[in-house]
């Protein structure tokens, strides 16, 4: 019932971006289980790259559309880096596990080491020198920074990021969460949301304990967009595909930003302003969900 009341406009986003026939790069490392199913309202017009350098992850990939890639990623090129191998193929990563605190929880064993594998680096600005990257969704188990810091001839083309940071010390030598936020702001990007919080408890898995891990969403700023479009250092196709991004991530409030201030620069001007008014009534919906949920979470903070 949710999904029909949450998606009923999805059929015409869908058109609507149809329509600004643009093709879209998305790069996912850390790909296990294939892409997050937002991103199917524009799965025809979408190029995907899927990273995932665990075999068994990588075999479990199944879209022939996607481009598989399983290399290992990282700040320089032609490195030899262990990848660990764990009981749980979705907590294995290049860093070694944080014994100390993991041990405080139940489900420890899921961090214990199986193998390791031995592979060769590279990065996101040698692998994709040649291709222009609209999207990168960045989850590795603690090692996000350092692929961040292997793409910054990228960086400055790419509109969103959507990366996984850690909030307690889940492994040794990971990067404080801050700093990602520190790096990317040089990159003209500003943390726009929150999408999930993991949380531990000493006993169990639930919905309430310890935060240790979330989904950070970046947006390259619209103000920067905005003005390098005016400046003409970016066409309008860029600005089509920034609004593709704040479609799928629900941003009404910035299209009409772009709206008011360059819609009359651009070619699809019609299809900009239906867009702004499904997403608007898209977000009212979502609004009202989230205005519902939060008065209950605010009244098991506050009263129970």
């Amino acid at each position: 019932i949710l999904k029909k009341f949450l998606c009923s406009e999805n059929n015409k986003i869908e058109k609507i971006l149809k329509d600004f026939n643009c093709n879209f790069t998305l790069l996912d490392i850390g790909a296990a289980g294939g892409i997050h199913k937002r991103w199917s309202i524009i799965e025809n017009i979408i190029n995907v790259f899927c990273v995932e350098p665990q075999p068994e992850s990588f075999s479990k990939i199944k879209n022939i559309k996607f481009n598989k890639i399983d290399k290992i990623f990282d700040k320089e090129k032609n490195l030899k880096k262990k990848l660990y191998l764990t009981n749980k193929n979705d907590t294995s990563s290049l860093l070694l596990p944080n014994v100390d605190h993991l041990q405080k929880f139940k489900n420890y064993s899921r961090f214990e080491l199986k193998k390791t594998l031995e592979l060769n680096t590279t990065t996101i600005d040698h692998e994709f020198e040649k291709t222009e990257l609209d999207f990168v969704k960045i989850d590795v188990e603690g090692y996000h920074l350092n692929i961040l810091e292997g793409s910054k001839k990228k960086l400055d083309n790419i509109l969103g990021l959507e990366v996984e940071v850690e909030l307690q010390d889940i492994r040794l030598g990971q990067p404080e969460f801050y700093k990602v936020l520190n790096f990317l702001k040089g990159y003209n990007f500003e943390m726009h949301d929150i999408l999930n919080i993991i949380r531990w408890k000493r006993d169990s898995y639930q919905y309430t304990g310890q935060p240790h891990t979330c989904d950070l969403f970046f947006l390259k700023t619209p103000e920067f967009i905005i003005d390098e479009f005016q400046k003409g250092t970016i066409k309008e196709e860029k600005i089509f595909k920034y609004l593709i991004i704040l479609s799928i991530y629900n941003r009404s409030d910035l299209i009409s930003l772009i709206n008011n201030k360059i819609s009359n620069k651009l070619t699809k001007q019609t299809q900009i302003n239906d867009l702004e008014v499904v997403i608007k009534n898209k977000d009212k919906k979502i609004n009202l969900l989230r205005k519902t949920s939060l008065f209950f979470d605010n009244f098991l903070n506050n009263y129970i």
